[in-house]
This record gives C-alpha cells, sequence and structure tokens, in this order.
C-alpha cells in the first residue's frame, strides 16, 4: 500500500525536527521518508521516487544549498520540489541563494503546520496530476505501439499471402512461410509440421529460431503421443511452465477441406520477455487460416497437376507429361555434359491377356508391371506409358552400358511377377526392351525415342523377352 503512495522526504539533522515534521504530515496521504543528514538525503533520493523534499538549510558537513545542488543535477530527481526550511536564512540574500541552488519555496521556522500543510498539499496535488498524465501517456504509447505491431503484422500477413499465391509448388511455400512466421512470431521457435498425402505421422516440413531442432512431437508438447485426439480440437493443444499458467507452446492444428494437413507449433523459450502467447490469439488464428488456405490450395493444385500428368491405369507420367519433359532433360544432359538413357518396354503377347482373359485381367498386367517399373527406378528417372502395353523410361545421368544392366534386371524381375485375376494364374509376363542413348544415337529427344522403338522392333523380331540397344547401320 505504501509504495502506491507519493512519496515525501523530509531531511534535517535535528531529531526533534524530524519527528514534529513527521506528526505535521501525518494525515497528507503520502509516505514519509526521513533523512539525518544531506548524504543520506542524496541516497534516499536515488533510491525512491520523491513528490516532495522538506530541506533544513542548515547542516553539518553538507548544507541544505549542496544538497539542492547534487539533486539538481540527478536527472531522477531534477523536477522533484524542494521546500527549503530554516530558522535563520530569512534575509534576501540567502533567499536567493536558496532559489538558485534549485529550490521552489521557503518554509520558516517555527513551523505554522496550516502553511506547511497547504504548500505541500498542492504539490502532492500537482505531483498527483503529473504522475496520471505519465500513465496515460504511458497507456497512450503503449496502445499506439500496440497498433504499430498490429498494423506490421497485417503487412507480414497480407505479404505473406500474396507470396503463397505466386508459388508453383509446395517447397516453395515451405519457404516463404518459414521466412514468415519467423517475423511474424519474432523470438520464437516454430516448427511446420505436414503429414504426407499418402497419411501417416506428421513430418517437420518447415522450421524457425535458433533451438528448433528435433522431431515432433517435441518434448515441451502437451499432445505428446497422442496427437491424433489434439488434432481433433480446434484449439489444438498447449503446456505451461510447472510454476505458472503462462503457456509455453502451443500445437495449433491445420485443418483444409476436412482433412488434418498438420500443424503448427510454436515455442516460447523467454517467457516473461515478450507479448504471452495467449495475448497472441487473435495473430495466431489469423496466420494458421492463412497457411491453412495455402495448403489446401497447393495441396488441391498438386493434386490436379498429377492428375493431368499422370496415366489413370498404370501410375505412370502420361505422353504428354513426357513430350514436355523429355526435350527439357535432353538440353540439361547436353549442357552438363552428362549421358542419358531411354527405353521402350513393350509387353510381349500383351494380346493374348486381353483375349483370353479380358480386358481387365490385361489391365491387371499393365498396373503391375508399371508397379515393379516405379519402385526399381531412381526418383531422378523418369517412367511414362507411351501407349497401349508401350511404356517409356528415361534415365538421366546413365550410359548405356549402365542402363542396360538396369533395364536387364527390370526385365528378369518383371518374369518372375505372378499375376492373378478372378483367381486364375495369367501365366509368365514378359517384356521386351529396346534402348538408345544420347549423344551416341542422337541429340533431340525426338531421335532417341525413334531409335528406342527400331530397337524395340529387333528385340521383337528377335524372339522377345529381351533387352536391345540400338544399332548404328554402317557407314
Amino acid at each position: 500500500m505504501s509504495e502506491s503512495l507519493p512519496k515525501i522526504l523530509v531531511v534535517d539533522d535535528v531529531a526533534a525536527n524530524r519527528v514534529a515534521m513527521r506528526s505535521l504530515l501525518a494525515k497528507m496521504n503520502a509516505e514519509i521518508l526521513v533523512a539525518a543528514s544531506g548524504n543520506e538525503a542524496l541516497s534516499l533520493a536515488l533510491d525512491h521516487d520523491l513528490a516532495v523534499i522538506l530541506l533544513d538549510v542548515q547542516m553539518p558537513d553538507m548544507d541544505g544549498f549542496e544538497v539542492a545542488e547534487w539533486l539538481r543535477s540527478e536527472d531522477r530527481n531534477r523536477d522533484v520540489p524542494i521546500l527549503f526550511v530554516t530558522a535563520v536564512c530569512k534575509d534576501e540574500f540567502h533567499r536567493l541563494q536558496g532559489y538558485d541552488a534549485g529550490a521552489m519555496d521557503y518554509i520558516e521556522k517555527p513551523i505554522n503546520g496550516r502553511i506547511l500543510r497547504a504548500k505541500v498539499s498542492l504539490l502532492l496535488e500537482l505531483y498527483n496530476r503529473r504522475h496520471a498524465l505519465k500513465q496515460a501517456n504511458q497507456a497512450l504509447a503503449d496502445s499506439l505501439a500496440r497498433l504499430q505491431r498490429h498494423h506490421r503484422e497485417l503487412l507480414l500477413i497480407s505479404r505473406m499471402n500474396d507470396r503463397l499465391q505466386s508459388c508453383l509448388g509446395m517447397e516453395e511455400a515451405i519457404q516463404v512461410m518459414e521466412e514468415s512466421l519467423a517475423a511474424l512470431f519474432d523470438g520464437m521457435d516454430g516448427l511446420l509440421l505436414l503429414i504426407p498425402v499418402e497419411g501417416g505421422d506428421p513430418e517437420i516440413a518447415g522450421r524457425w529460431g535458433l533451438q528448433s531442432e528435433g522431431i515432433f512431437p517435441p518434448a515441451s508438447c502437451a499432445a505428446g503421443s497422442t496427437w491424433q485426439i489434439s488434432a481433433a480440437r480446434r484449439e489444438g493443444c498447449c503446456s505451461f511452465a510447472s510454476d505458472d499458467a503462462t503457456p509455453l507452446c502451443y500445437c495449433l492444428p491445420l485443418w483444409g477441406q476436412g482433412q488434418l494437413l498438420g500443424f503448427m507449433h510454436l515455442r516460447d523459450l523467454e517467457p516473461g520477455q515478450r507479448e504471452p502467447l495467449a495475448r497472441t490469439e487473435g495473430l495466431t488464428t489469423t496466420v494458421r487460416e492463412a497457411v491453412e488456405l495455402s495448403l489446401a490450395n497447393l495441396r488441391m493444385r498438386e493434386k490436379l497437376k498429377e492428375q493431368a500428368v499422370r496415366d489413370v491405369l498404370t501410375g505412370l507420367f502420361n505422353r504428354r507429361y513426357l513430350d514436355e519433359t523429355l526435350p527439357r532433360e535432353v538440353s540439361r544432359a547436353t549442357r552438363l555434359q552428362q549421358p542419358l538413357a531411354v527405353a521402350m518396354v513393350d509387353v510381349d503377347h500383351f494380346k493374348r491377356f486381353n483375349d483370353t482373359f479380358g480386358h481387365d485381367a490385361g489391365d491387371r498386367v499393365l498396373r503391375e508391371v508399371s508397379v515393379l517399373l516405379r519402385t526399381r527406378l531412381r526418383k531422378s528417372d523418369l517412367a511414362c506409358r507411351y501407349g497401349g502395353e508401350e511404356l517409356t523410361v528415361v534415365m538421366p545421368g546413365l550410359d548405356v552400358g549402365s542402363a542396360w544392366e538396369r533395364m536387364e534386371t527390370i526385365r528378369q524381375e518383371i518374369k518372375e511377377i505372378h499375376i492373378e485375376h478372378n483367381g486364375v494364374a495369367l501365366g509368365q509376363v514378359s517384356v521386351s526392351i529396346g534402348m538408345a542413348a544420347l549423344p551416341r544415337h542422337g541429340a533431340v529427344g525426338e531421335d532417341l525415342l525413334r531409335k528406342a522403338d527400331a530397337a524395340l522392333y529387333v528385340a521383337k523380331q528377335s524372339g522377345r523377352d529381351q533387352v536391345k540397344v540400338h544399332e548404328q547401320p554402317p557407314d
């Protein structure tokens, strides 16, 4: 209670005077501090926010004039009103000396209690008003700072949305989110976790902050191993410091089109140093909605793009994608002076499967061959359905010898496939493969496809179930 009251400092080297002054000021609704010397007064002035100083002029070691000059030299006490209390220094010379030292007024001894209280009451009123004005100014400054911060956050969110709309893929979007979320949640660590399209546990897709390394769920996350339960709650989960009710982290589920997309995990490593996470609920909600919308749009865009370039039956890329990608791969290999091989794969006696077991059985054969092809190729390789039962494989970085060995291994593994349709074994499946390579067989994609197809024809004419490399005609 006393800390909220204005403070009056009484400085007098005579104990009886200090007691009398305290008695006269007892009902002033202020805290009374007393000092018996100038040095003690200066020490108290440095430790307290004073409203009024009642200063005796005549004191040993350091008189009132010296004390006043010291007080006026310090920023903290420069504006504190000083009333000199004196019994002898009443002449004009000493009064002027006191005013020059920083006194506001004089009170003569013996002290008239009514005059003392009237002057001190006025100064306390001025102090209270000044203090209230200071608080109002601080509140205004805080409000302005919040508005400026809110304006900055809106600009950052708007800029993030604009950049996300122009992103061509998820990887580019994640980079934009990392940069934007680091700026929006300045001083916090964060993780962006996404659930793979094929399902499973969340995987870290993006991170920001100094100590964002780790796995999900982090040890500080209240969701723990029950993140699926947490995801069902829109508000997510949060964990708290053991001795405080201030959340240390939030783990917010990200939803889009009725599906859980992932989590946005925020962790405050220095609680109390900035605005608590609980007070940024509006910001986190706005950011989360922006991230959710962007992720959902990107997932939908990638899904549509995938559908546009994938063959529905085999899951391989389609002919259109091959026509767009092969020239780019050839150009890249030529520029880097690297090898590139192209293989044409054809299912032997495919018409027999259709005629004997039906078209559904033929489709099953194509799907099984395509699955094996996808699992045996590198991520950098390109497998496409060229048309009918004919497939195309593009292998950047492989010379014709290495590519032949790979396709020969695949040919042999295809023969080991056991396929049943409606409970009926379809018999052994084999493929014929023709190959061509850059730059040996051509400098453009069309030449490589044509010569690989010619080699495929030779493989079929030579008895099928084999891999043939295009042979250049003799000069």
